[in-house]
């Protein structure tokens, strides 16, 4: 990560970011939807999109300090004091945790995998076992409560085949092929992530299936691509936000393959929707707003003016200079204008028409091709929603960093000038 993101802690936590947006139908006044990893991206969106409407939360974080940092996030916010429970979840796997959370709920959103943030070198006990053991314990836990009408289930498209291949065609029976084993001995934080919302998913839909004929509830999962957008909590660019600006400020480029991008706000109310729309029961939707390249958002970056751009050399797309135009323009309107083919070209036009291939061979050559996009069934893509461009997603995220880019410059500017004062 470059110097300058070294320092970044956090992004501006704002309710202008807020979810806002009518329902297709309302919940009922006593109706309790649980959201566990509530302190995720679209998490905290969705919270507050739920709050925004009166709707009661109760909101799951995995530590006391992300559950504190929530809690102060919505403070602020009128309709929390009244709508907003949190709690902690230190153990996903504790069956009287899990009881407790879904005591009286109505509606479960259930994150199947640990975040990539959650990995300390051991993929079995940091990510693995609480993302397999975390999805079955609530489920079960759901099912004990009784009042519980409908689950919506947070995977990825990782789950439905290696995302290291692009180009690829999906339908709603496709799965990553990997076993736990496989995914315990995993060593890259990008492929354990990817293993358990193929096996968390599967594990939930396969407990589902099995509770019979009768279900206790109704169930539907969302596979989310690629997550950006402004945050609502004060954290730093994180998941896919990390990925796009570590590449736009000098840090590690991470593939991006054939995945796609939505913004967190989107998926905020597609899970609300999901939640309260019978005709998802046993489905599983993509939600995916558009395939974008880091040349695409390097071209938007460049439009925030605060935000300070230190790309990588393959993403800083060269550009024809006037005179190399000119160069193509000479070179090509001399040999169109060759009647003859076997015309031995002159010395300059022959030089220009050369200069030309080399500033078009290195253009290409500054310019990665992108990687083909994934496609999808129609099954997988039935559940419709406004998505909201990926341009602005991006800006309205640069601009939550650029903030905290110009509080960090002055922070180190205070502390050389304390510093020369003491010598």
């Amino acid at each position: 990560m470059s110097s300058m993101m070294s320092g970044l802690k956090g992004a501006i936590s704002s309710m202008t970011h807020l979810v806002t947006g009518k329902l297709s139908k309302e919940f009922d006044a006593k109706d309790v939807v649980v959201v566990n990893q509530a302190e995720s991206h679209f998490g905290a969106h969705l919270v507050g999109y739920l709050l925004h409407h009166k709707v009661k939360v109760r909101a799951a974080c995995k530590s006391q300090e992300k559950a504190d940092v929530l809690r102060h996030s919505f403070c602020g916010y009128a309709e929390a004091h009244d709508h907003l429970e949190i709690v902690v979840c230190a153990d996903p796997c504790d069956a009287a945790t899990c009881d407790a959370i879904m005591a009286g709920a109505t509606y479960l959103m259930l994150t199947v995998s640990r975040n990539p943030g959650s990995f300390r070198g051991d993929a079995e006990r940091d990510m693995v076992a609480p993302s397999l053991g975390g999805t079955r314990c609530l489920l079960e836990s759901a099912r004990k409560a009784g009042t519980v009408k409908r689950v919506c289930l947070i995977s990825a498209t990782y789950a439905l085949g290696d995302a290291t291949k692009a180009g690829q065609h999906f339908t709603a029976d496709s799965w990553l092929n990997v076993t736990r084993e496989e995914a315990c001995k995993m060593t890259d934080v990008q492929h354990v992530f990817a293993a358990c919302n193929a096996l968390g998913e599967k594990e939930a839909w396969d407990w589902w299936r099995a509770t019979g004929d009768k279900k206790p509830f109704q169930m539907s999962a969302l596979l989310l691509s690629y997550i950006v957008g402004p945050e609502l909590l004060p954290v730093g660019p994180r998941g896919a936000n990390k990925f796009v600006v570590d590449a736009l400020t000098g840090g590690d480029v991470h593939p991006l393959y054939g995945v796609g991008f939505v913004d967190a706000r989107d998926v905020a109310r597609a899970a609300a929707e999901c939640l309260l729309d019978a005709t998802c029961d046993g489905k599983r939707h993509v939600l995916e707003a558009g395939h974008y390249s880091y040349q695409d958002m390097y071209e938007w970056a460049k439009q925030v003016g605060d935000f300070q751009l230190n790309p990588a050399p393959s993403i800083a797309t060269a550009k024809v200079r006037p005179y190399a135009r000119l160069v193509v323009v000479l070179s090509l309107g001399r040999a169109t204008r060759s009647s003859d083919a076997d015309e031995v070209l002159a010395p300059l036009p022959f030089a220009l028409a050369s200069l030309a291939s080399l500033c078009s061979f290195y253009i290409r050559r500054r310019q990665p091709p992108m990687e083909a996009a994934n496609t999808y069934d129609s099954a997988l893509t039935s559940f419709k929603i406004q998505y909201t461009p990926i341009e602005q997603s991006i800006k309205e995220m640069l601009k939550q960093v650029a903030v905290h880019q110009h509080h960090l410059k002055q922070q180190q500017q205070q502390q050389q000038q304390t510093g020369a004062a003491t010598k």
